[in-house]
């Protein structure tokens, strides 16, 4: 819709960015600022990523929601990692 606007390609992708940044940035006031700092990491170039999958992938919404819920679950197998290797010590 924005690009439909004449918002340039080159400019929409670092507003993606920014904007998942900045939504993220609320995490710093709920967990450590470690946490905080990975969440908003990875919004920031997921940012980057999106505004590829949904205008210029066919079907790419759907790519998004997979690709989305993997990293949940990359994510978690990394927590679970890190808090056994805590544990064990």
């Amino acid at each position: 819709m924005l690009t439909a606007l004449g918002v340039p390609f080159a400019t929409l992708v670092p507003l993606f960015a920014l904007a998942f940044a900045v939504l993220h940035l609320h995490l710093f006031f709920s967990m450590r600022p470690v946490w905080a700092t990975y969440f908003t990491v990875c919004a920031a170039v997921s940012g980057f990523v999106l505004p590829y999958l949904l205008i210029l992938v066919p079907g790419g919404v759907y790519y998004a929601i997979v690709l989305h819920l993997m990293w949940y679950v990359g994510s978690g197998a990394l927590f679970g990692a890190i808090e056994r290797a805590i544990g064990a010590k």
